[in-house]
């Protein structure tokens, strides 16, 4: 995870998807290891976890938008301006919890813990 590439609000739904599945997978190894690993893995666990519910809240939100353009009338513009604000402030949590993870001090506590 801590090299993906940066995303930006203009990622494909897709790669969203492929980040979101691996914070995911990454969380539970960290999880499951925790025991072996100390708290450091605990901590990058509960940050993997941050970062794959910012991801679903901004999936979320995007398929709201995707299914309010399908609808045979059109939604109320205050309906896609309050889901564009949400998209906006779900993209300004992501970032947030994507510097916590990629932060160095992190990466180098549990590199530290493993060997």
């Amino acid at each position: 995870v801590v090299q993906y590439r940066e995303m930006t609000p203009a990622a494909s739904p897709d790669d969203l998807h492929r980040l979101r599945k691996l914070c995911r997978r990454g969380r539970y190894y960290a999880e499951f290891f925790t025991p072996a690993l100390g708290p450091a893995s605990a901590g990058l666990a509960r940050r993997f976890k941050r970062l794959a519910d910012m991801l679903g809240r901004i999936h979320d939100v995007d398929v709201a938008l995707e299914r309010s353009g399908d609808a045979p009338e059109p939604p109320p513009r205050q309906l896609k301006k309050f889901l564009r604000r949400r998209r906006a402030a779900a993209w300004t949590d992501f970032r947030k919890a994507w510097k916590a993870i990629r932060r160095r001090k992190v990466i180098h506590r549990v590199a530290r813990e493993i060997q």
